[in-house]
């Protein structure tokens, strides 16, 4: 099991002091044989009640130059289809519990794509388990919520007397130390690695992006693209009759970000 480390920072001396704490993730998403790895800060300002969530790219998703992956085993087929240009831009998740808003940085794989996205927040409606374990050095409990068409399980401490989860994963009265979704033989799992308390002189920034949309017409979008993509693939194919070729009957594609079941 991988250990969670704890640093105490020393305090600077800043007019406007906060008791901040960053929080280090692993995400790990694993389909078939194939994992992805990604990672994951959190910023809690507990005094004002902010806390912002940024996920990096998979690292081993796609070669910067690829565009179109074969990817086969004896139980598994899979085709990756990339961009000339991977997007490295961290995605973000910043919420405002004072005023109930949400803004969000999303894209899918091309980085022409990204938009900021605001909403209210959508907190998740967890069923806290009498389920109990340690993780590391932490006592923690065990709930399950349904969020973005999966079922998760998270396992969360009160014992750090800080709130917060990455990505969705907000509402609990805790930190999320572990979280899990699995469906077939495909998982989404996040692991705090390292700690980081009450760092002072440093300000949660609001995130802003041009291009702003809602989260709904991004999902529509990111369908779309998608489904042209397979399009002109398929349209390449010699002998390939274009014009009985549905788009509509491609089989959707597991976002890596989020965006919705896809399996």
């Amino acid at each position: 099991m991988k250990k969670i480390f704890l640093v105490l920072l020393i305090p600077c001396y800043c007019l406007s002091q906060n008791n901040i704490s960053t929080l280090n993730y692993d995400l790990i998403r694993t389909k078939g044989q194939f994992t992805f790895n990604a990672d994951g800060i959190l910023e809690i300002d507990s005094k004002n009640n902010i806390s912002k969530f940024k996920l990096s790219q998979y690292v081993n998703l796609l070669k910067p130059d690829d565009f179109v992956k074969d990817i086969t085993t004896e139980n598994d087929s899979i085709k990756v289809v990339g961009a000339k240009k991977i997007c490295q831009d961290d995605k973000i998740y910043y919420n405002d519990f004072k005023k109930d808003s949400t803004y969000s940085i999303l894209y899918d794989t091309r980085c022409k794509s990204k938009v900021l996205i605001k909403d209210i927040i959508n907190y998740p409606k967890w069923e806290i388990k009498n389920e109990f374990k340690k993780i590391g050095d932490y006592n923690v409990q065990k709930a399950t919520a349904f969020i973005n068409d999966r079922t998760w399980t998270a396992f969360f401490t009160n014992e750090l007397g800080i709130n917060g989860g990455p990505w969705k994963l907000i509402g609990l009265p805790g930190l999320v130390l572990e979280a899990t979704a699995t469906e077939n033989t495909s998982t989404y799992e996040f692991r705090l690695t390292k700690i980081n308390k009450n760092i002072e002189c440093f300000e949660i920034t609001k995130p802003y992006y041009k291009n702003q949309t809602t989260f709904n017409e991004f999902e529509k979008k990111s369908i779309e693209r998608y489904k042209e993509q397979m399009f002109f693939i398929f349209s390449q194919v010699p002998g390939a009759l274009v014009d009985e070729i549905d788009k509509n009957s491609f089989k959707l594609y597991e976002t890596l970000d989020f965006i919705e079941k896809r399996d």
